[in-house]
């Protein structure tokens, strides 16, 4: 099993990119191929907790149906998520004006994903009104360092 890794980079302060990011019910407003994302239940006040069912269009004849968690939110830091598929950790770094978005998504079939992740940092710049820098996707073998967290 591999994890896609993927890094964001947004001529941006932090906070406006984890709002957005942080309010996962809202995803489906910015983010190109996630059809459908309800909420299921409703988290504590930092949203550790709630769940979503979420559908994702990975191809025309390909709908993924995911059920999402929050498991830890960290602001404006970090976002985990675990999914009926796998696990999804966002981390956030702010530096001189540029703000990278770095994403984990330790899934059988990661790869597949790729495309969904380019829309949604496109997407995201575009909800934002932000200029998007660069954006790239990597797959790494679970197992090496950097891939899933020890606790996973």
């Amino acid at each position: 099993m591999h994890s896609l890794e993927t890094a964001w980079v947004f001529e941006s302060p932090l906070e406006p990119l984890w709002d957005a990011l942080n309010e996962v019910g809202r995803w489906g407003g910015w983010w190109p191929g996630l059809e459908r994302c309800e909420r299921l239940e409703a988290g504590d006040p930092w949203g550790v907790g709630a769940r979503f069912g979420q559908v994702w269009r990975l191809a025309p004849s390909e709908a993924v149906a995911l059920e999402v968690q929050v498991s830890e939110a960290i602001a404006p830091h970090l976002l985990e998520l675990h999914t009926s598929r796998g696990f999804s950790r966002w981390t956030l770094a702010e530096e001189g004006g540029l703000t990278l978005v770095h994403h984990t998504w330790a899934a059988e079939g990661a790869a597949a994903w790729a495309p969904l992740l380019r829309a949604g940092a496109e997407g995201l710049a575009r909800h934002l009104g932000l200029c998007l820098k660069e954006q790239g996707s990597w797959l790494r073998p679970v197992g090496e360092a950097g891939g899933l967290p020890p606790w996973y």
